[in-house]
């Protein structure tokens, strides 16, 4: 099941993605920090800079000097994204 078939099964507000997040609830506009990314994802430090590196994840919104955040629905998005082109 996709995530557009998930969340239309959710009430609204609530944003659900069967991807690497593994069935994640979060709110949909939900920002969360480099390290709740990358322990929802279950990857490192390393490989979290490769992705942002390879466009694999959303570049952050910033927040201030130090400090960036990431849209929960814009990472689901622009992964699923990814996934869809890489399986044609």
């Amino acid at each position: 099941m996709n995530f557009y078939a998930l969340a239309a099964a959710k009430p609204a507000g609530v944003f659900v993605w069967d991807g690497p997040m593994s069935m994640l609830h979060v709110e949909r506009d939900q920002l969360l920090t480099a390290g709740e990314l990358r322990t929802m994802l279950r990857i490192g430090r390393e490989k979290f800079r490769e992705l942002l590196a390879n466009g694999t994840l959303p570049p952050p919104l910033p927040l201030g000097p130090k400090s960036r955040r990431w849209r929960a629905s814009e990472v689901a998005r622009h992964l699923e994204q990814r996934m869809l082109a890489s399986s044609h």
